[in-house]
């Protein structure tokens, strides 16, 4: 989060509308809806960034509570059902899939081993995936997160009287973007080569 002006720090909301939200108290929102903060002023101060993030346990709860569906892991799912009474046979003449693929279910943060971990991870929560649900912590209004209104709160103009945050935006996964830019396009390819 891009904040608009240094001087919220030291003003707060006093003088602002009432929908007005200081810096501090964005930060204390954040904080108290679980996420971890870093702040940094720009390179003149006339501006404070936000660096923030949220640990696997907090994503973990906020799936959970919000009811978050999520792959399962076929592997798990299959050892969990054959164990029953009713166990699930495969027909591979009528489908290729197996019983077991392609099924979601409501995060469980009791049983976070029935899902299906992100590629390259050991947990369950992709990076689009943290995205989201870090976005649904900082805006949404169910107890626990920050409630802010991200888009109420962003302004084009950048008039500190007004504006709590010019711009707001995922970082980067340097590895991804490496290998995204390997396997890109360039002018040297035509794109049926």
């Amino acid at each position: 989060i891009n904040g608009a002006s240094a001087q919220d720090l030291e003003q707060g909301a006093s003088k602002h509308s009432p929908d007005h939200v200081s810096f501090t108290q964005i930060i204390e929102r954040l904080y108290q809806a679980g996420l971890q903060t870093s702040c940094f002023k720009s390179g003149d101060g006339d501006e404070i960034y936000i660096k923030l993030r949220a640990p696997l346990r907090r994503l973990a709860e906020h799936a959970a509570d919000s009811g978050w569906d999520m792959l399962l892991d076929p592997t798990a799912l299959r050892e969990k059902i054959d164990n029953t009474d009713a166990p699930i046979e495969d027909d591979h003449e009528t489908t290729p899939l197996t019983p077991y693929q392609c099924i979601y279910g409501s995060f469980d943060d009791e049983r976070p081993e029935l899902f299906a971990h992100a590629p390259g991870y050991q947990h369950p929560f992709s990076d689009l995936l943290r995205i989201k649900m870090i976005t649904d912590i900082i805006t949404s209004n169910r107890p626990g997160c920050a409630h802010l209104n991200l888009r109420k709160m962003k302004t084009d103009d950048a008039d500190p009287e007004r504006c709590s945050v010019i711009a707001y935006f995922p970082l980067h996964n340097r590895a991804l973007a490496d290998d995204l830019e390997q396997r890109w396009l360039t002018w040297k390819v035509r794109p049926w080569e």
